[in-house]
């Protein structure tokens, strides 16, 4: 079911529980999406400012309907080209993140695109490990003609529907405390919010948990970024249980 926010806030409830439910919002900073996700009425959502919203409403469809959330390459063109590195502590962590800046610049990309790209996988790969410490995370990265995407997997599922949501809560309020955070969540994602065009989460929690971060390739897309404005994918399939 594809259901505008203003819909589901009238809509009655509950329903069946295998009845996936996608909330489109115009703004994560609408007061009434985190109201509704914290009172499991939205399980899943899109921010309608997220890039070629058409696109992303048949990408999240298709994760729903086969019951297949996890993987980067489902927003890129088909054929695209995967790099993968497994990290389990600091020195993997170190040396992957300075390949993934190796390979972008063999790529030719925009010096900016590096920097915001390699600073957000370092602080994902720092929160997953510090979540865990010892387990393996993988980092995962590629490109087309439209977009840099990277992911960070766990398969610890330690990043909750509840530590997703204080996270957002925070991160739109700009609170610069959520840096002394040691939950999962804390600078890393909020890194994340603030550089890449797009964040994309997958949620499993005690089985594994995916943040993708997506990056304009255009020299345009590097404004100075306005959390607010930031275009958010949420899956959670635990909210339906």
């Amino acid at each position: 079911m594809v259901v505008d926010v203003d819909e589901l806030a009238t809509l009655d409830f509950p329903w069946p529980s295998d009845v996936p439910v996608l909330a489109l919002a115009s703004r994560l900073d609408d007061p009434r999406v985190l109201a509704l996700w914290e009172r499991s009425l939205m399980f899943h959502l899109i921010t309608w400012d997220a890039p070629e919203l058409a696109s992303r409403v048949l990408t999240a469809t298709s994760k729903l309907v086969c019951n297949d959330l996890f993987g980067l390459e489902k927003y890129l063109t088909w054929g695209s080209a995967l790099q993968r590195a497994v990290v389990t502590g600091l020195p993997e962590r170190h040396l992957a993140v300075a390949n993934l800046g190796a390979f972008m610049n063999r790529c030719g990309m925009d010096r900016r695109l590096v920097i915001q790209a390699t600073t957000v996988a370092d602080e994902l790969l720092s929160n997953a490990l510090r979540s865990q410490p010892g387990a393996p995370v993988e980092l995962a990265y590629a490109f087309d003609e439209d977009a840099f995407a990277l992911s960070v997997r766990d398969a610890h599922g330690t990043l909750d529907r509840t530590t997703l949501r204080e996270f957002l809560g925070r991160a739109l309020a700009r609170a610069p405390s959520m840096e002394d955070d040691d939950d999962g969540a804390g600078l890393g994602l909020y890194v994340a919010f603030s550089l890449a065009r797009e964040l994309v989460f997958n949620l499993a929690p005690g089985v594994q948990t995916e943040v993708i971060a997506l990056f304009g390739t255009d020299p345009d897309a590097f404004r100075q970024p306005s959390a607010t404005s930031r275009a958010v994918s949420l899956f959670d399939p635990a909210a339906a249980v």
